[in-house]
């Protein structure tokens, strides 16, 4: 029998250079690996030109693009959006929230946003030039779009933006109704693609798998060995935040706390005077 005590799971944890727990986010392992697997499976099959999955691709895109020809206002809606959810508005947004994040000091949110528009330009570029999937193609066709098909790069940039301003909005008091908003926006994207017949489906199921899993792992990498901070005892439900903070919290979008801060002092105040007041 070892003099050691019995592990537990902060002594199993990992520890900083003086000896602090830092904080993993393994909870993505799981759903992470999933989505990849997926993601996987639906890039070999396309690939390999899976005849069950061609046949239904085809069919929804038979289905689904007559209609943008037969309704005009359907059809000049469905361009509207497509433009304004293509891929170079998503990286002017993501440009403009990673500037404010910077000017707010909050330089790991800052870098994830960053990080993840790029990487979503650049990953979305080498899987169509890695599939190469020919287009779809009609007798009458609503849409001209060249390049490969699969994934759809607005599904990739719409997902890997949308989920890394998601990640954000987690700790504030509308993050319900803005992660809605973002995750319609993301499924309103992938539909006008395949409405203009300018994607199938599976390519842009593909498109928001590969961007989601572009957004976990910016997320994971500004997490990965931050410091958990203290919890209060009592706390809210309201001003609970979905995911536990740390020291380098990326749902945090203000400034991190200093105790030697005038403000923050004045904030904490308050923040007594409004407990005791209930």
């Amino acid at each position: 029998m070892s003099g050691e005590g019995p592990s537990t799971g902060a002594s199993r944890a990992a520890r900083d250079a003086r000896g602090r727990p830092v904080a993993r986010p393994v909870h993505l392992l799981l759903p992470g690996a999933a989505a990849a697997a997926v993601l996987l499976a639906v890039t070999v099959l396309v690939a390999a030109r899976w005849s069950p999955l061609i046949r239904l691709d085809h069919r929804i895109a038979a289905d689904v693009q007559p209609w943008a020809l037969r309704h005009r206002g359907y059809r000049i809606a469905m361009r509207e959006l497509t433009d304004a959810l293509a891929p170079w508005p998503w990286r002017g947004l993501a440009l403009v929230v990673a500037a404010v994040l910077l000017v707010r000091r909050r330089l790991r949110p800052a870098a994830m946003v960053a990080g993840v528009a790029v990487i979503a330009g650049v990953g979305g570029v080498l899987a169509k030039w890695l599939v190469d999937r020919p287009r779809p193609r009609f007798a009458h066709p609503v849409a001209h779009v060249p390049g490969s098909s699969f994934p759809s790069g607005h599904a990739v940039n719409a997902a890997a933006i949308g989920g890394a301003l998601l990640v954000l909005v987690l700790a504030t008091r509308w993050r319900a109704l803005i992660s809605g908003v973002l995750v319609a926006v993301m499924l309103v994207t992938g539909w006008t693609r395949i409405a203009l017949g300018a994607h199938y489906l599976s390519d842009v199921v593909g498109g928001l798998l590969l961007g989601g899993l572009i957004a976990a792992a910016g997320y994971a990498a500004a997490t990965w060995g931050c410091r958990p901070v203290p919890q209060p005892r009592r706390r809210t439900s309201a001003s609970r935040p979905a995911t536990g903070e740390t020291s380098c919290d990326v749902t945090r979008i203000d400034p991190l706390p200093c105790a030697r801060s005038g403000r923050c002092r004045r904030r904490g105040k308050v923040r007594r005077q409004r407990r005791l007041a209930r």
